[in-house]
């Protein structure tokens, strides 16, 4: 009987295994690092193994010495904060506790290291609307609700103030402002929420 459950559970296993075998050896022939984090992405590898990659690729971009990026670096940060950004199935059940909150710290994180690369004098370090909607987007899924909502609609003004200035790569769009709206939508531990979402659509 035991040795039956033992199989059972490994039968089980062996599908996830088999995908982490597979990855490994994408790496071990040398793929660049954009290839491997669309590979993670799209795995179907448990949250917390897919996570702890991503903060390994996101901790080699964040604390290196600002303009010392690569080209292939500066190519990844986006598609890492897009990654973080997508909450995994499996984590949406606590997206309301630490890992929530973890995720848009990430996000965030790197969106500010591309901003210190710029300001170092890369100049291919260019941070788009995509990159601050990544950044909205992964706080509307962290679960923090009025904080959110409030670091949302900063982040949504900061845009608008960045493009006033002449920066034409961070306009505001539609996904943007609806993000933000989505963000005091769900912001229901404070009564002044729906009217924060009003305004914004009166923007």
């Amino acid at each position: 009987m035991t040795a039956r459950i033992s199989s059972q559970k490994q039968g089980l296993r062996s599908p996830l295994r088999r995908r982490h075998l597979s990855l490994l050896a994408v790496l071990a022939m040398g793929s660049s690092r954009r290839v491997l984090i669309q590979a993670y992405i799209n795995s179907g590898l448990p949250a917390h193994t897919q996570r702890a990659w991503l903060q390994k690729l996101t901790d080699d971009i964040c604390l290196s010495e600002p303009g010392n990026l690569s080209q292939e670096e500066i190519h990844n940060a986006p598609m890492l904060m897009s990654a973080w950004a997508k909450t995994p199935k499996k984590e949406e059940s606590s997206s309301s506790g630490k890992k929530g909150k973890e995720r848009a710290v990430a996000v965030e994180g790197l969106l500010k290291r591309m901003i210190d690369e710029r300001r170092a004098g890369n100049t291919n370090a260019i941070v788009r609307t995509e990159d601050y909607n990544a950044v909205m987007k992964s706080w509307v899924n962290s679960g923090e609700m009025n904080a959110a909502a409030e670091r949302v609609e900063q982040i949504l003004r900061n845009m608008q103030d960045k493009f006033v200035e002449g920066d034409e790569h961070v306009q505001p769009n539609a996904e943007s402002f609806e993000l933000a709206i989505e963000a005091w939508t769900i912001a229901s531990d404070v009564d002044y929420a729906p009217a924060r979402a009003h305004k914004i659509l009166e923007w």
